[in-house]
């Protein structure tokens, strides 16, 4: 068993899921060839991990084939996310929660259409903000935004990017009128 920080033991990581963060698995050649493969199909929008198409002209085959959007992550497919293996890994995990600063008393001051328009703006410019940073919401609750760096990918600096990430959304927060916390 390994430790953790401040929390109990967690146990240590299996030695495939070891070799599939570091790749070196023994399929890494077939999926960056696979990888390589799709990034030919036009597309604007694609899966982080096989970089099958979501839009455009060849995203319906691909629907057809599994490859569309997964609803558990939009930025990856349905076959990524369910052809993951069992079991998982300990990894550094930034997490961002951001919501807006009184939104009760703003709830009850302001009329329900506006409301709903303002928090809908927030919630795209938010999922906007995290997706430069390379993160993925997790959810939306209401005012509420959660959101994750270093899944699926990882970066050295993925504490750095959630809090720009989270400096981006308290500007665009002002730009609405709303108090981002």
């Amino acid at each position: 068993m390994g430790e953790s920080a401040g929390g109990p033991p967690f146990p240590p990581m299996s030695e495939r899921w070891a070799a599939i963060l570091r790749g070196e698995h023994p399929l890494r050649f077939a999926q960056r060839a696979g990888r390589r493969a799709f990034a030919i199909a036009p597309g604007s929008t694609r899966c982080k991990l096989c970089n099958a198409p979501f839009t455009g002209i060849s995203a319906a085959a691909f629907r057809v084939c599994g490859y569309g959007q997964s609803r558990k992550n939009p930025q990856l497919c349905a076959r990524c996310v369910e052809s993951a293996p069992e079991g998982g890994a300990v990894v550094p995990l930034s997490v961002l929660f951001a919501d807006v600063r009184g939104y009760t008393a703003l709830a009850s001051a302001t009329a329900p259409a506006d409301l709903a328009e303002r928090i809908g703006t927030l919630h795209r410019w938010a999922a906007a903000e995290v997706g430069r940073q390379h993160g993925f919401v997790d959810k939306f609750a209401g005012d509420a935004v959660m959101a994750a760096f270093g899944i699926p990918q990882a970066h050295e600096d993925d504490a750095e990017r959630a809090v720009t990430a989270a400096l981006g959304m308290r500007q665009l927060g002002g730009d609405l009128a709303l108090s981002i916390g």
